[in-house]
């Protein structure tokens, strides 16, 4: 209920009082969580807070320190989540006491560190050894047998240099790119450039001349490159980066993977890096991670991006992420969950919303509706081996009977699929209003502060 309709009163100061003196006592006798036609409240020890941020300390890094925590999750997490902390939360622990998160490289000059090998377009462009050296000053022997490589680079991709393939390795570069529950150098656009060595040992190298060329250009001026510089290490020189297991991404909308990394590629920030101190429980923590409930649990501790429904999540966030431990649960259920995560994983990752439903507005302004029956109306939450992965997960979490636990699967994922078509709805929504400023011009103030107060007015409907 709208609070101005709890606080209602006759207008005046003594009756505004009195009403709100009379809500915060009914508050105060509360002495248990409740639940009824005006609000929803849930009671939370002040200590249990306290304690909950000096967990948090010690995870990053900072002992004894009480580092914060998440107590939007008390005010604005779903009834579903409340229940299943109920029925199983000794079951979960933060994925920081699990596993350790990194951020993935951040290079402080993309154009310069995250070059596009475009070798095998220029060898069909150039086929004689001639006409390719002429044109880019380097023998197509060279770049035919792999010791170097094209790429282009700089502002704009607008420049093309040769650089040798040992110092190139590929470079994951965000979830848009990863179709699958795992990660390859064929999902990867970009490269990475990886240079360990000093000026003085890349004598007559092309890559010497490429550190060369991005000094001219001021990229080692830079407050992320300047800062890496040491004794012992160079601006350019991004090695020593541990590679993660598994890769958590750092913004998502309608896509949920966590794809395990067995090619041990590089990532950038855009994805966090998960280490296991036993990397042969890999399978079992990306089943945890790929499961309906971590992804439940992600948009909780996550937070809201602007109006298209992005969900970005910091470090801190994904520390602090509750999921189901398997240091807590039995060795068979373990196995299962990384069973089931094992056939996942052969298939291509779906949406949390179908393509029919995501093409739903484009098709219908093109006014090919009649063309909508022919994409897929499936998503994620349809497939029969994600039921699986879910099911074998909360059997992990302790939940030993069958029934039950397809009782809470149906409550999960109807909660995701209301939760996905409300952040479609409100994407939509927000399309059309930038195509309606767009056609008005510039908006006038007036205007805008009649859309915030029709949007404040249409929540507090809602409830």
């Amino acid at each position: 209920m709208p609070i101005k309709e709890i606080l209602a009163n006759d207008g005046t100061t003594t009756d505004e009082m009195a009403v709100a003196s009379e809500f915060r006592d009914e508050l105060l006798k509360l002495e248990k969580d409740t639940i009824n036609s005006r609000y929803r409240a849930r009671l939370i020890k002040q200590a249990d807070l306290y304690n909950e941020g000096l967990k948090l300390g010690t995870i990053m890094g900072t002992p004894g320190r009480y580092y914060g925590g998440k107590w939007g999750v008390h005010l604005r997490a779903p009834d579903v989540w409340f229940s299943l902390m109920e029925k199983a939360g000794m079951s979960f622990s933060p994925l920081g006491e699990i596993a350790q998160i990194w951020r993935g490289i951040t290079t402080g000059k993309d154009s310069f560190f995250f070059p596009k090998d475009i070798s095998d377009e220029l060898l069909q462009k150039y086929p004689a050894a001639l006409e390719f050296e002429e044109a880019l000053g380097v023998p197509r022997k060279k770049v035919a047998d792999g010791t170097v490589r094209m790429v282009e680079c700089g502002e704009g991709r607008g420049e093309i240099k040769p650089l040798e393939a040992e110092y190139l390795e590929p470079e994951v570069h965000s979830l848009m790119e990863i179709s699958r529950f795992t990660v390859s150098p064929e999902d990867c656009s970009r490269k990475i450039l990886l240079v360990d060595k000093k000026k003085s040992q890349l004598k007559g190298t092309y890559v010497l001349e490429y550190i060369k060329w991005g000094e001219k250009q001021g990229f080692h001026k830079g407050a992320t490159c300047a800062a890496r510089v040491t004794a012992e290490r160079d601006w350019y020189d991004l090695t020593g980066h541990k590679k993660g297991l598994i890769f958590l991404a750092k913004s998502q909308q309608y896509k949920h993977i966590a794809p395990v990394n067995n090619l041990n590629l590089q990532c950038n920030c855009n994805l966090y890096d998960v280490h296991l101190e036993d990397k042969s429980k890999m399978n079992v923590m990306a089943g945890i991670l790929n499961s309906s409930i971590a992804i439940l649990s992600k948009f909780q501790f996550g937070r809201p991006v602007g109006v298209e429904g992005n969900l970005k999540t910091e470090v801190v966030d994904v520390n602090m992420m509750l999921i189901p431990d398997p240091k807590k649960a039995k060795a068979a259920h373990v196995k299962r969950v990384a069973d089931a995560f094992n056939k996942m994983k052969k298939r291509e990752a779906l949406y949390f919303l179908s393509e029919r439903r995501l093409k739903e507005m484009v098709y219908r302004k093109q006014g090919k509706e009649d063309e909508l029956h022919s994409l897929s109306d499936l998503s994620e939450l349809e497939m029969p081996d994600r039921h699986e992965l879910d099911d074998a997960v909360l059997e992990m979490m302790g939940i030993s009977s069958k029934t039950e636990r397809k009782a809470w699967l149906d409550k999960i994922y109807s909660y995701l699929r209301e939760h996905f078509e409300l952040t479609r709805q409100k994407e939509e929504k927000a399309i059309e209003n930038k195509k309606t400023a767009a056609s008005r011009g510039a908006v006038r103030p007036a205007d805008l502060a009649r859309q915030l107060f029709d949007e404040i007015r249409e929540r507090e409907r809602a409830g």
